[in-house]
């Protein structure tokens, strides 16, 4: 289980966790979620991609967290895990550094990059991206445990090791593709009522995966090739558009915009940014007022633009 620090204001952890902790505990809950399906299919429907980029989104935050926030502003998430684990200011050790920065390095090309025509066969769901899943969320929850919950500082000659994990989901009898995923996660949130329980609120899950499918659709539109190598999220959007993709907002300059600000607030975790851009809101005011709105406005974006890419392909997305 990922084990947020504790909230001591003396030390200063407060803000700096808080964060962490709203995605953390929605991990969690996914996390169990899916479990349960495995262990009884007819409890519902497996929510795995949501489930791998939420989990890439609480490593990144609690990487960024941990080390000087300043410094890594322009990095990816393998280049952070490259600065935790550099001889500089090695804040743990990896059991096989090469081998596991190329695996997160890799799942995140898989959440972030893999476009729209992968196989929504149960082989290439439960072979490969379930256990995928897994083995991103145990290799967080060791990130994490190498911190001491206190203090936030690492223990002593912290160790981390890549243990890929081992699931027999032969039962399973639902699989959905991550537009039908998304669309499900939106359904869900929307029976969402004041007073519910909040662990059933799933707005990370949706945001993460929402904007994972919006750069997605616009890569698809592009093409393979046409872009530089490690183009950004809005370069890819601007090519897009160059392309003929319709940016869905009166002014599409602007409207390129606000995607890479909910890009870099969602897929990022950078909520304090987003907070103060929006009218100097604090970071819960911000989820109470805002976030949810914002996630819709993003799902209609989503959709949008795969409406878009079908049309011109012909086919669904």
């Amino acid at each position: 289980m990922i084990a947020t620090p504790a909230d001591q204001s003396e030390s200063g952890l407060k803000d700096r966790y808080r964060d962490f902790q709203y995605l953390a505990q929605e991990v969690l809950v996914l996390e169990r979620y899916n479990r349960a399906v495995l262990a009884e299919p007819d409890k519902g429907e497996l929510r795995i991609h949501s489930f791998l980029a939420l989990t890439l989104m609480a490593l990144e935050r609690f990487l960024r967290m941990v080390l000087d926030e300043r410094a890594t502003a322009g990095h990816t998430l393998p280049n952070l895990l490259e600065m935790a684990t550099a001889r500089r200011n090695r804040l743990f050790e990896l059991g096989d550094r090469e081998k596991t920065i190329r695996f997160v390095n890799g799942t995140r090309r898989v959440v972030m990059h893999g476009g729209l025509g992968v196989t929504n066969e149960a082989e290439h769901l439960l072979g490969y991206l379930l256990p995928l899943s897994l083995d991103l969320f145990r290799f967080t929850n060791a990130v994490v445990a190498a911190f001491d919950a206190a203090t936030g500082v690492a223990h002593p000659g912290a160790r981390v090791e890549f243990l890929p994990s081992n699931v027999e989901p032969n039962d399973v009898r639902v699989v959905l593709t991550p537009v039908e995923e998304l669309i499900s996660l939106n359904r869900h949130n929307k029976t969402y009522k004041p007073g519910d329980p909040e662990d059933g609120l799933l707005l990370f899950a949706e945001g993460a995966l929402c904007m994972t499918l919006v750069e997605a659709a616009a890569r698809q539109w592009v093409g393979d090739g046409t872009l530089p190598k490690g183009a950004g999220f809005r370069e890819v959007l601007e090519k897009a558009a160059e392309m003929g993709l319709r940016i869905p907002f009166d002014d599409p300059e602007d409207g390129i915009d606000r995607l890479a600000s909910v890009k870099n607030s969602i897929v990022h975790a950078n909520f304090e940014q987003a907070a103060q851009q929006a009218s100097g809101r604090d970071v819960a005011a911000y989820f109470k007022e805002q976030y949810a709105a914002e996630i819709e406005a993003m799902y209609q974006v989503c959709l949008d633009f795969l409406g878009q890419v079908e049309a011109r392909d012909g086919e669904a997305a």
